[in-house]
């Protein structure tokens, strides 16, 4: 079986990417983990732009997702086009940020999930 990391993290806006790669080196062990599922893609701005155009991608290419956004009501249309579409599961988190602690937040409601 081969060895891969279980997580993977995408930051479509800037001020997203900078607060959750911040975060998930803060906090992530680094060590890979023996994976018999899915791997689980996190996009942040997933809402619109880049963001939406990136979870399309992953989607089709059969990774489960976590998008995040500050527009909850865009993720959850998101999460059933791609769930319908593509045969994948798609966690939505409404989160800010570019907020101080928004980082934090999305990274503990993501873990306490297990994610």
């Amino acid at each position: 079986m081969k060895k891969r990391t279980k997580f993977i993290a995408v930051c479509a806006g800037a001020a997203g990417a900078a607060a959750v790669i911040k975060q998930i080196k803060k906090n992530a062990k680094k060590k890979t983990v023996e994976v018999t599922d899915k791997q689980t893609v996190l996009i942040t701005g997933a809402s619109g732009g880049l963001g939406k155009e990136l979870a399309k991608v992953f989607a089709r290419n059969g990774f489960d997702l976590v998008i995040a956004a500050r527009s909850e009501d865009k993720l959850q249309a998101l999460k059933q086009e791609l769930e319908e579409s593509c045969n994948i599961k798609v966690t939505v988190f409404a989160a800010d940020l570019s907020v101080r602690g928004g980082a934090e937040i999305l990274y503990n409601e993501i873990k306490e999930q297990g994610i």
